[in-house]
């Protein structure tokens, strides 16, 4: 069998199983913190993102979903626009802080303080899970003989 030759469970089975519930684990967070973040700072639309956090949460039981997850992979370029997707992710979170962080006055403002927690902590949740991603890829190279 050719290195990029599909079998049964397409051409990456681990990262076809990590990359949707990492995705999930992180659009939860987002939902979760932003929710959180606006209750907190007295906006009753928070309470929406709370509810669309559930939602996440609850996706990986439903069946059509379960069902899209086992399909296997056959395309090479596949993983390749979810690891960029996960490297715009960094760059988009990891720039508004760092744009909140380049404000002297945001350290004298609460709500500024807590965009900045928000924000790097989103970069830092996006860094874990393109990491845990690649870790996924690189293992099924390497099942395939392609390392």
């Amino acid at each position: 069998m050719s290195q990029n030759a599909p079998n049964s469970r397409g051409l990456y089975p681990r990262f076809k199983r990590i990359y949707p519930i990492s995705l999930i684990i992180f659009l939860a967070w987002e939902a979760f913190s932003t929710g959180g973040l606006l209750l907190y700072l007295g906006a009753q639309n928070g309470l929406i993102f709370l509810l669309i956090g559930a939602c996440l949460i609850a996706l990986p039981f439903i069946k059509s979903f379960r069902k899209f997850q086992s399909k296997p992979i056959n395309s090479s370029l596949y993983p390749v626009l979810i690891l960029v997707g996960y490297v715009l992710i960094i760059a988009l979170n990891f720039g508004f802080a760092w744009l909140l962080y380049g404000d002297p006055y945001a350290i004298y403002n609460p709500q500024t303080k807590l965009n900045i927690i928000y924000w790097f902590a989103s970069s830092i949740i996006g860094m874990v899970m393109l990491i845990v991603n690649l870790i996924a890829f690189w293992m099924d190279r390497k099942a395939q003989g392609a390392i």
